[in-house]
């Protein structure tokens, strides 16, 4: 999806695993725009890392409830981001952090099972000349999959119809492939970064100095509040996956 504001013009990164209805999408980018206005036309440091860290806090309550698939129990009365999860800014990105950590460790699942396809016919002439046939090949397939998957095997059911072998039963214990490539972006540096906006944060909700709020976003310079304004602006493009584009690309949403 592509959107054009304050002349820019901006790729969004669509919801991969369709959990957001393209409403919602709309909905989501039209509050980032907003507050991306609310920091453009602020005139206070405090307010710019407020608006900020408000905006990359519903970004993570969002990926949560998209991770968790907490969304289908929104209604008028229920809002999942914040009645269903911690209140906590530090906790819930704890969670996020460890579930994609978690996540990313899990082997792949395999593409499919390998079977063998065999006529009637020939399964009861196995059946009734070599009836240990099928306790060998699954004795195999079971050493097989605990060389490759010894932690995610749940026992040895033979789990086998008369025309195939299926031998093996297994944990789900495997990655969820679409979950880790829907948040791929989040990688250790954008987890620092939260860690950053929300100490700044916690200074902005107590002080008015804004010298104690650039030193916790490490901004030095002449012009502390432009550098703070930018780096935020920054920031939150690349937090919430925003990337600009060439002027010559088509756009689907203007909030100019």
């Amino acid at each position: 999806m592509v959107v054009k504001y304050k002349g820019q013009k901006y790729y969004l990164s669509d919801d991969e695993r369709g959990v957001l209805r393209p409403a919602e999408i709309v909905e989501y980018h039209e509050l980032i725009h907003y507050c991306l206005n609310s920091i453009h036309e602020s005139e206070t440091t405090r307010n710019i890392v407020l608006e900020t860290w408000m905006l990359i806090e519903y970004h993570i309550r969002l990926a949560l409830s998209e991770a968790f698939n907490l969304l289908q129990y929104d209604n008028d009365s229920l809002d999942s981001k914040y009645e269903l999860l911690p209140s906590n800014f530090q906790t819930c990105l704890n969670i996020l952090r460890k579930l994609l950590k978690n996540q990313r460790t899990l082997p792949i699942r395999p593409r499919g099972r390998s079977i063998i396809d065999m006529d009637q016919g020939l399964y009861k002439y196995f059946s009734e000349n070599y009836p240990d046939i099928f306790n060998e090949v699954k004795k195999i397939e079971t050493e097989y999959n605990k060389t490759l998957f010894p932690k995610h095997i749940l026992g040895d059911n033979y789990i086998g119809q008369p025309q195939y072998f299926l031998f093996q039963t297994y944990h789900d214990c495997y990655q969820n492939v679409s979950l880790v490539s829907h948040f791929s972006y989040m990688d250790d540096t954008w987890f620092d970064k939260a860690i950053r906006i929300n100490n700044a944060r916690n200074v902005a909700a107590h002080v008015f100095n804004p010298d104690k709020i650039y030193e916790r976003l490490g901004i030095n310079g002449s012009d502390k509040f432009a550098l703070c304004k930018n780096y935020c602006l920054d920031l939150i493009l690349d937090m919430c996956g925003i990337k600009k584009c060439d002027d010559d690309v088509p756009i689907d949403f203007d909030f100019d």
